[in-house]
């Protein structure tokens, strides 16, 4: 075989060994263990999340009912209080001050009230992360569990795969025995930017950009010692016998 024809015969085992590649990159096996792995990865991350708004939560409860066990002690003080106004003659007794007494046991009552509802709401809230903390972890247990099992499926299928791989690969290297290194290093510039460096010439056209190229090109393709490519895509044309 001439240049040519040992470069033709190159690309078509490299292209075969490519598609091969993608094609094992893409098994139903390792498309499913993927969406298993970015699942546990959102899952830990959404855990990790709702845990931290849960302790935040936790503590803002903490903090309010402290605030809460303040105002009822200040209301028990408060009650003290009244309890002297009931023992005192209404004579001795300021109005005012008793007005006002009564105002602060409503505003303190009323705040107590409010802290109480926001307690019960926060506590509703820290019950719901909760079961979504166990309902994750339960659906991530689960997708472990299968993950762990078609794992030890796919090793075997790895295994099969990269025996493929190798025999492969083996052949496009012997494929690439012969072809002259300025040769291989002009087609490897052209496969930077094109799957398939090497087109055949049909007629005048070439296969790669089916652009019509000038009388005479496959005879010079056929006469020239150098490579001869197509003057729209860049490609080394190839008259296939």
């Amino acid at each position: 075989m001439n240049n040519l024809d040992l470069l033709w015969n190159y690309q078509t085992k490299q292209i075969e060994l490519e598609r091969y590649e993608k094609k094992v990159k893409d098994t139903p096996l390792r498309r499913r263990l993927i969406t298993l792995q970015r699942f546990l990865q959102q899952g830990q991350k959404l855990l990790s999340d709702v845990e931290k708004q849960a302790k935040l939560k936790e503590d803002r409860i903490s903090e309010i009912e402290n605030k809460s066990k303040s105002y009822v002690d200040d209301l028990e003080d408060l009650n003290k209080d009244f309890s002297y106004y009931s023992e005192c003659d209404p004579e001795e007794l300021d109005e005012k001050e008793i007005t006002q007494a009564v105002k602060e046991a409503e505003r303190l009552g009323d705040n107590i009230s409010n802290l109480r509802k926001t307690i019960s709401r926060l506590r509703q809230e820290v019950e719901v992360s909760d079961a979504k903390i166990r309902d994750n972890l339960m659906k991530m247990r689960q997708a472990k569990a299968e993950y762990d099992k078609l794992y030890k499926d796919y090793q075997v299928e790895a295994k099969s795969i990269e025996a493929d791989l190798a025999e492969k690969r083996s052949v496009v290297e012997k494929a690439a025995e012969g072809i002259p290194a300025d040769i291989m290093a002009e087609y490897n510039r052209i496969k930077a930017n094109r799957e398939d460096p090497v087109a055949i010439l049909n007629g005048n056209i070439c296969g790669g950009c089916n652009l019509q190229l000038p009388i005479g090109i496959s005879s010079l393709i056929r006469n020239s010692d150098k490579l001869v490519r197509c003057e729209n895509c860049g490609r080394i044309l190839y008259i296939k016998e």
